[in-house]
């Protein structure tokens, strides 16, 4: 359970700061491995942490893509792995969720723990760019579904977009 809160933790930094910072690379030369992480950027000693501990993989061809949006795909598969990466039961009914493709299980997994229930319209919004209100539900379902107290609540009625 440490371990994974530990990668939890790693995740939650890299998503804070591709969620909510405006930030600008460095003019270093990448580093080994991925193509656009740069020596000395802010972010690269968290894409390296989480892709170390197989939370993320980058986005292909030697790419992180660290100040690329967050989709909705990747942040389940995110959660999906930290969860080490049950199989699903069954595909997922949402009918943008392509089957055999790179995020299929990890939907398919989410949909059935109820960490998302897709959008009203049968979609779960593969590509759609993430934001802070559904990560904060997909956060707030994966720790229920891990085992986690969510009992406790605040006022979040100081954020703009509450």
């Amino acid at each position: 359970m440490r371990n994974i809160a530990s990668k939890f933790i790693s995740a939650l930094l890299i998503f804070a700061s591709l969620l909510g910072l405006c930030c600008v690379a460095s003019a270093a030369e990448p580093m080994p491995g991925f193509s656009d992480v740069h020596a000395g950027a802010w972010y690269e000693k968290y894409c390296y942490a989480v892709s170390d501990t197989g939370i993320m993989n980058g986005t292909g061809e030697k790419k992180f893509s660290p100040l690329t949006d967050c989709t909705r795909a990747m942040f389940v598969t995110i959660l999906h792995r930290l969860a080490d990466a049950p199989a699903a039961k069954a595909g997922s009914t949402m009918t943008d969720v392509v089957q055999g493709s790179w995020y299929a299980n990890a939907v398919a997994w989410a949909q059935e723990t109820g960490v998302t229930t897709g959008y009203a319209d049968g979609t779960f919004g593969v590509s759609d760019t993430l934001n802070r209100q559904q990560m904060v539900t997909f956060l707030h379902r994966f720790a229920k579904y891990m085992g986690s107290d969510v009992s406790k609540t605040a006022d979040i009625s100081s954020f703009a977009d509450s």
